[in-house]
C-alpha cells in the first residue's frame, strides 16, 4: 500500500527532476560552449597581434641582412675588384696571393659590419674561386675551396640577375664555408654588378645565425605556445626538434601568418589547455553552481510534487475503500488547488451516479426475476391443452398454442442476452398469426427482410411492442380490414426497420409527447425508471432500450401515412462486417 501511495509522488518527482536536470545540462554545456569560444576569440586576437609581431621580427631579422648585402654590393671598391677578377679564369683564390688587397677589401667588410658586429659574416665570391669575408673566421681555408669546388656559383649568379627578387634566402644550414661552427645560419645572397649592365662579377653572402633569429622572437618567453617559422620553399626552420607535420590540431589552436616581404611563414600553435587556464576557476564554479542549483531545483520538485500530490494520494485512498457493497467515499477537498477540488466535485457526482445505477440495475434484476416466474407451468398447460386440441380436431388451437409457446419461449429467454433480426422478425410473425387467426379476414399483414440483416444483432421484443400498438390504439377506432408492413432494408450507411399500419394514427400533440418523453427518459433514465412498469413495452421503451443498446446512433421516426395510418420506422449504423 505504501508502494503505491508514493508511486504517483516518485514518478512525478523523476519525471520534473529528469527534466530540470537535461535542461542544466543543456544550459551548462551552452555555457561551456561559450567559455570555449570565447577563450579561443581571445586567443585568436592574441594570436593575432603575436603574429604580427613576429612577422616583424623575421622581417627584421631579413631586412638587416639585405641591407648589409645591399651595401656591400654597391661598394665601389667592391665593385672594381671583382670587375677585374672576372678577366682571371684561374681557380687560385686571388686573395690568398694578394695580401694587400686581401686586407683592403676585408677592411672595407668590417666597416660595413661596424663595431658592434651585428652581422655574423660577410663573405664575398665568385665563379673563379676568388673569396674573401668578414666577422667569423674561416677554418680551415680548405673548406672554403671545397665548398666553391661543389657550388655552381656560376648558376648562382645568373639566378641571382634573372630573379625577380634580387636575391636568395638559403635554408638555415651548418656554416658551409668553415668546419667550426655547429649552428645553423640563414644566408642571403645578392649579385655584385655594375651600374650600366646587368653583368654579374660574384656574389655578396650574408650569414646570420639562427639562434640570433631566436632572440628576436623571443622564444623563451612563450611557454604555452609552439612557434614554427618556414621559409619560402615550405622548409622548416623553427622549431629544430619538432615537425610540423606530428602536431596534433584537436589538442592545438593554430593560427598562421605569411609575411610579404620574403615569403616566410610563422605559425603558432597553443595548447587549448593552457587557452582554458585562465577560465579554469570559472568553469569549475560553473559545473559547481550548476550542481547546487540542480539538488536545490529537485528539492524544490518534492516539495512542490508532495504538495501537489498529497490530495490525490488521499483521493486515491478513498477510492480504494469503494466497493460495490459500499459506493462512497468521505473526501475532503483541497481548497487551494481548484483542479483538485474540480476533481473531487466530479468524482463525488460519479458517485452519486454510480449509486443510482447500482440501484437501477439491482431494480431491473429485481424486475427480470419477478417477470421471470418459471413458465414450465404455462408450458405445460399449453402442451396439455395443446394436445386435447389436437384429439378433438381442433387444429386451430392447438396451432394457437403452439405459437404462444413459442412467443413465451423467446421472450423468457435471458440467458442468451440479445437476439437478431432474423429470430425477432420470427416471433412478430408468430404474434401476427395470433392476431390472423383471432381476426381471420379483418386482418392481414405482409413482411419483407433484408436478408443481409437478416444476423444483425438487436435487444428482444423490439418491433413486437410497436405492432401490439396498432391493435392496442391504432384499429380500436378504425373499421376493418386492418393491415400491418414491416420492412427492413438498408439505406446507405443505416440498417431501417418500418411498421406501417392504416390504423386511426396519433392525435395532435401526440407524437411531440412521445418525443420529450424519449428525450426525458435518455436525460435521467434512473430518475424516471420507475415509470417504466413490468410489461412496459412501448414505443417509448423500445427506443430508450435500443439507446442503451447501440448508442446515439439509434434514429427513430413517425410518419403519417394517407389517406390513415402511422409508420414508425427504426435506424441506426450499419457494417457488413
Amino acid at each position: 500500500m505504501k508502494h503505491r501511495k508514493t508511486g504517483f509522488l516518485r514518478r512525478l518527482v523523476l519525471t520534473y527532476s529528469a527534466f530540470l536536470l537535461v535542461f542544466m545540462l543543456v544550459l551548462v554545456g551552452a555555457a561551456y560552449q561559450y567559455v570555449v569560444s570565447v577563450s579561443e576569440k581571445t586567443a585568436a586576437i592574441n594570436q593575432t597581434q603575436l603574429l604580427d609581431k613576429m612577422v616583424s621580427q623575421v622581417d627584421a631579422y631579413l631586412s638587416e641582412m639585405d641591407q648589409m648585402a645591399q651595401q656591400v654590393k654597391s661598394d665601389p671598391r667592391i665593385i672594381n675588384i671583382f670587375n677585374r677578377l672576372q678577366q682571371d679564369a684561374s681557380r687560385e683564390n686571388y686573395f690568398d696571393v694578394n695580401i694587400m688587397d686581401s686586407i683592403d677589401i676585408a677592411s672595407v667588410l668590417t666597416s660595413h659590419n661596424g663595431p658592434s658586429m651585428p652581422i655574423w659574416r660577410i663573405s664575398v665570391y665568385n665563379q673563379h674561386g676568388d673569396f674573401i669575408s668578414a666577422g667569423a673566421s674561416v677554418n680551415p681555408e680548405s673548406r672554403v675551396s671545397e665548398t666553391l669546388y661543389e657550388t655552381d656559383v656560376g648558376a648562382q649568379m645568373r639566378e641571382l640577375i634573372d630573379g625577380r627578387a634580387g636575391y636568395l634566402l638559403l635554408p638555415p644550414q651548418e656554416d658551409r664555408w668553415s668546419g667550426t661552427y655547429k649552428a645553423r645560419y640563414t644566408s642571403l645572397l645578392r649579385p655584385i654588378t655594375n651600374f650600366y649592365s646587368k653583368e654579374v662579377y660574384g656574389i655578396v653572402e650574408i650569414q646570420q645565425g639562427v639562434d640570433q633569429l631566436e632572440s628576436y622572437l623571443a622564444l623563451d618567453v612563450l611557454t604555452d605556445t609552439v612557434v614554427f617559422l618556414f621559409d619560402g620553399e615550405g622548409n622548416q626552420i623553427l622549431p629544430a626538434g619538432r615537425a610540423y607535420s606530428e602536431l596534433d590540431e584537436r589538442d592545438y589552436y593554430v593560427t598562421a601568418k605569411l609575411s610579404d616581404q620574403y615569403g616566410w611563414r610563422v605559425a603558432l600553435a597553443q595548447d587549448r589547455r593552457s587557452m582554458m587556464q585562465p577560465y579554469r576557476s570559472m568553469t569549475v564554479y560553473l559545473f559547481i553552481g550548476s550542481l547546487v542549483t540542480i539538488i536545490l531545483l529537485i528539492l524544490a520538485v518534492y516539495l512542490i510534487s508532495k504538495r501537489i500530490s498529497a490530495p490525490l494520494i488521499r483521493l486515491s485512498d478513498e477510492v480504494r475503500k469503494i466497493s460495490i457493497d459500499s459506493i462512497q467515499a468521505d473526501l475532503v477537498p483541497d481548497e487551494s488547488i481548484d483542479e483538485v477540488r474540480e476533481l473531487n466535485a466530479a468524482f463525488q457526482s460519479m458517485l452519486k451516479k454510480m449509486n443510482d445505477s447500482v440501484a437501477c440495475e439491482q431494480k431491473a434484476y429485481l424486475l427480470a426475476l419477478q417477470s421471470q416466474m418459471n413458465p414450465h407451468f404455462l408450458y405445460n398447460s399449453l402442451s396439455t391443452i395443446s394436445s386435447m386440441a389436437i384429439e378433438a380436431g381442433e387444429d386451430r388451437i392447438a396451432d394457437t398454442c403452439e405459437r404462444i409457446s413459442q412467443m413465451l419461449r423467446y421472450s423468457s429467454s435471458y440467458s442468451s442476452g440479445g437476439a437478431t433480426l432474423g429470430s425477432e422478425i420470427e416471433n412478430v410473425r408468430n404474434y401476427l398469426e395470433l392476431m390472423k387467426l383471432r381476426y381471420e379476414e379483418y386482418f392481414d399483414y405482409d413482411l419483407s427482410l433484408d436478408k443481409r440483416l437478416e444476423g444483425m444483432a438487436i435487444p428482444r421484443l423490439i418491433i413486437q411492442p410497436i405492432v401490439e400498438n396498432c391493435f392496442e390504439h391504432a384499429f380500436k377506432q378504425v373499421e376493418p380490414p386492418w393491415r400491418v408492413s414491416i420492412t427492413s432494408r438498408i439505406e446507405g450507411d443505416r440498417w431501417c426497420i418500418s411498421v406501417a399500419d392504416n390504423g386511426s394514427g396519433f392525435a395532435d400533440g401526440e407524437i411531440d409527447e412521445l418525443e420529450r418523453k424519449v428525450a426525458q427518459y435518455s436525460e435521467d433514465l434512473p430518475a424516471n425508471y420507475s415509470e417504466l412498469k413490468i410489461g412496459g413495452l412501448g414505443l417509448v421503451n423500445t427506443i430508450i432500450r435500443l439507446k442503451l443498446s447501440a448508442g446515439e446512433s439509434v434514429g427513430y421516426r413517425i410518419a403519417r401515412n394517407f389517406p390513415q395510418g402511422t409508420t414508425v420506422t427504426l435506424s441506426g449504423r450499419w457494417s457488413a462486417k
